[in-house]
């Protein structure tokens, strides 16, 4: 069986010896037609594959780009609330600060009024003066007064009067 297959062998071999030019030429376009044809699907894949790279490139950077246009919108959202939220804090601050003001202010000169009012109530007449027999010195709450220390202490003075001290009478 060996020499059989021996045979067959050289018998191939024979005939590709003996193929005539023409032959191997056609052999020859076919296997360059073949290699091109490979080459050319090859440098479709390649052509497709860089293509489809860039595609997603770009996509991923427009992804990026509007994420990021995303993110700053809304951060800058949340810094104009911030700010209108502390705009609105001072404002309220300032009005309260105003309204405390002028509450105080109100609360002063009602204050003021009404000690005004209670000193012009407690404050003798005046026109007061000593009758003509009143002593020269005058003891009150264990001190000792001249006729013008009386005169010129409105308090004692007031004291006197609203006492109905007998020596004091109206000028």
């Amino acid at each position: 069986m060996a020499k059989s297959v021996r045979k067959t062998e050289e018998v191939a071999a024979s005939k590709d010896a003996a193929a005539t030019p023409v032959e191997n030429v056609q052999e020859t376009k076919a296997v360059d037609a073949k290699a091109q044809q490979e080459a050319d699907a090859k440098a479709q894949q390649e052509a497709d594959a860089k293509a489809q790279q860039e595609d997603d490139a770009k996509a991923q950077q427009e992804a990026d780009a509007k994420a990021q246009k995303e993110a700053d919108a809304k951060a800058q959202q949340e810094a104009d609330a911030k700010a209108q939220q502390e705009a609105d804090a001072k404002a309220q601050q300032e009005d309260d600060a105003k309204a405390q003001q002028e509450a105080d202010a109100k609360a002063q000169k009602e204050a003021d009024a009404k000690a005004q009012h209670e000193a012009e109530e407690q404050k003798p007449e005046k026109g007061y003066g000593f009758t003509a027999d009143a002593p020269k010195r005058i003891r009150y709450n264990g001190e000792v007064y001249s006729q013008e220390e009386v005169l010129n202490n409105p308090e004692l003075l007031h004291e006197l009067v609203m006492g109905k001290c007998i020596f004091i009478k109206r000028a």
